[in-house]
């Protein structure tokens, strides 16, 4: 309200402050129940909320003013487990815009919205994926990069203000998607509203381990996202479990033009096995090609080969010719 006076805060005045994760100058850290919690992986902490801190400075209300606190808060870490040093003051000293200061609560009001993030919490560097293993993935960056969590949440905060709140899993490898309870996230999430984001790239030949961060086994990720969503939190980023399992595998485009021609403009699919590639791959091409000269009605001596579960067209294969495509197969 624009008629209100600015509030002030006293020197050591008890307050809560709005504190993410992912801002400038954080280093990604984020609030631990304990000196044990997050010790070892899967971690799950809130990224994005409210936590206790101190005044530093006497706040007078004035226009630009910050507000200096020091977290009260005692147990910190980073995605990667390293706890932060709180006694040091360019830790423990943050300066906040009034509105995301209020005076400390006992019973806060529940959020309007709380978010779930699966995220990559591997050593390497998420934001790799978006030049070596990429083409170009614009502003936003790459689905697994720190910048897409950010930009995520950046709209967020700013349509909701402080009225959100958002809890991180991080995670390197399948084990830990499997470890996971879907009862302590639906715990952890208290808002009016939730929903889970998985920012991950599900993949069947890959764990994380051959140079690729961000890629995760799909069954392991599945399975959570099913889980998760069974315990009354669902996916709004990027399709339920079911729908993103057709789409992964590239089936749906098999079951859509294996009707034929139709209205959709499916280009003709037909799906081929890995033990007939393994065995005769040129026999395999023959029949790939007989199948897509029947639904498409006509001959067919060109196209491309993918591989199901396969991210950054690591596995997109041109083809012209039966042999041609035997070699891609």
């Amino acid at each position: 309200n624009a008629t209100e006076e600015p509030r002030t805060y006293r020197e050591g005045e008890e307050v809560d402050v709005f504190y993410r994760a992912l801002e400038d100058d954080t280093g990604g850290y984020f609030p631990c129940a304990d000196s044990t919690d997050n010790l070892c992986g899967p971690r799950l902490a809130r990224s994005d909320g409210w936590v206790p801190a101190v005044v530093e400075r006497a706040h007078h209300g004035w226009d630009g003013e910050q507000v200096l606190v020091r977290h009260a808060w005692p147990h910190w870490r980073e995605p990667g487990g390293r706890p932060l040093d709180m006694s040091d003051d360019r830790n423990a000293v943050q300066r906040f815009a009034p509105y995301r200061v209020r005076p400390r609560s006992e019973k806060p009001e529940k959020p309007s919205l709380d978010i779930l993030l699966v995220r990559w919490g591997g050593k390497e560097d998420p934001d790799a994926c978006a030049g070596q293993y990429s083409g170009s993935w614009g502003s936003a960056g790459a689905v697994v990069s720190d910048r897409f969590a950010s930009g995520l949440l950046d709209f967020v905060h700013w349509k909701l203000g402080c009225d959100y709140g958002a809890c991180t899993a991080y995670v390197t490898s399948g084990s830990d998607l499997e470890r996971l309870c879907e009862r302590r996230i639906t715990q952890m999430l208290k808002g009016k509203h939730v929903a889970a984001f998985y920012l991950l790239w599900p993949a069947r030949f890959d764990d994380g381990t051959a140079g690729r961060p961000g890629m995760v086994p799909a069954d392991s990720l599945l399975e959570l996202m099913r889980r998760v969503e069974s315990a009354g939190v669902p996916t709004r980023f990027p399709h339920s479990a079911h729908v993103y399992r057709a789409l992964l595998a590239k089936e749906w485009t098999t079951a859509v033009s294996g009707c034929g021609p139709s209205q959709m403009r499916v280009p003709a699919t037909t799906r081929v096995s890995a033990s007939s590639v393994a065995r005769v791959p040129f026999s395999a091409a023959k029949r790939a090609v007989d199948a897509l000269r029947a639904i498409k009605g006509d001959e067919c001596d060109r196209g491309v080969v993918k591989l199901g579960y396969s991210w950054e067209a690591l596995d997109v294969r041109a083809w012209r010719g039966v042999s041609d495509l035997a070699g891609a197969l």
